[in-house]
């Protein structure tokens, strides 16, 4: 999948909730191609930058975050974002 089309998407759907893998609820905002995760209605202290998002794009699809908490930051934010149908689209391709 194209960096372009899931940034466009992200951007779409910022603010809205999303949950990490052990259901922890999130959003985020994107300021400055950086995806920036808010928990409890706080900045979570890490920036993600379009580039991870690509770096973790590369490797999908993962069975978790772990396969890719060495190579970027917020793997945990990533993996939630990226193994949601809103993001990726559906399983079988279609949006």
């Amino acid at each position: 999948m194209c960096i372009e089309i899931i940034w466009k998407r992200l951007i779409k759907f910022e603010g809205e909730i999303f949950y990490t893998v052990r259901c922890y609820p999130f959003s985020y905002r994107i300021e400055n191609n950086i995806l920036i995760p808010i928990r409890n209605d706080k900045e979570i202290n890490r920036k993600i930058p379009k580039s991870d998002i690509e770096k973790a794009l590369s490797y999908w699809p993962i069975p978790g975050p772990g396969v890719i908490s060495s190579e970027i930051q917020g793997s945990s934010y990533v993996y939630g974002l990226l193994s949601d149908n809103r993001i990726l689209g559906s399983k079988n391709g279609k949006n």
